[in-house]
C-alpha cells in the first residue's frame, strides 16, 4: 500500500463533515447535505521534528529570553521575531488526532485507497486554530 509523506510544513489532515460530533457534545451543524466537508479537520500525520527543530524547541526558554531582553531596547526586529517563533511552537505543539480549524481553500484534497477516502494535504500556516475542550464548570 502506498501512503503519502508530507515535505516541508506540509501536514495531512482528514476533514470532518458536517454533522459529525465535536469532542463532547459540540455538533458541527448540519445545514447542508451530510457529506459536505467543513473547515474542521483532524491531523493524521505530522512530519517528525529535524535536528533543527528538537534544538529549537529544547532551547525555547533561552531563545525567548534573549528576544526578550532585545525588544526591551527597542529592537523592533526582536520583536517580530519572538511573535515568529510563539507561531512556531505553537505549530510544533501539535500532534496526530489533534482536531484544527483550517483554512477553506489553502489545501489539496486527495482521494486515497478503494473506499474513496479523500485526506487534505495542507500548510501548517493554513491552520487557524487548535479545537480544545473547555474546562467550564456549571452552576446550579
Amino acid at each position: 500500500m502506498k501512503k503519502i509523506i508530507p515535505f516541508g510544513s506540509r501536514i495531512l489532515v482528514k476533514r470532518r463533515k458536517v454533522g459529525d460530533k465535536l469532542g463532547s457534545g459540540i455538533l458541527v451543524s448540519p445545514e447542508t447535505i451530510s457529506d459536505h466537508s467543513t473547515e474542521i479537520a483532524d491531523i493524521i500525520f505530522i512530519p517528525d521534528m529535524t535536528l533543527a527543530d528538537q534544538e529549537l524547541v529544547n532551547n525555547a526558554e533561552k531563545i525567548i529570553k534573549a528576544l526578550s531582553d532585545k525588544i526591551t531596547t527597542g529592537d523592533s526586529q526582536a520583536l517580530d521575531a519572538l511573535f515568529k517563533f510563539k507561531e512556531y511552537l505553537n505549530i510544533r505543539s501539535l500532534k496526530v488526532g489533534d482536531p484544527v480549524f483550517i483554512s477553506r481553500y489553502m489545501q489539496t484534497d486527495i482521494l486515497i485507497g478503494e473506499n474513496g477516502q479523500t485526506v487534505t494535504l495542507m500548510d501548517y500556516s493554513d491552520i487557524r486554530g487548535l479545537i480544545v475542550e473547555s474546562k467550564i464548570k456549571k452552576e446550579d
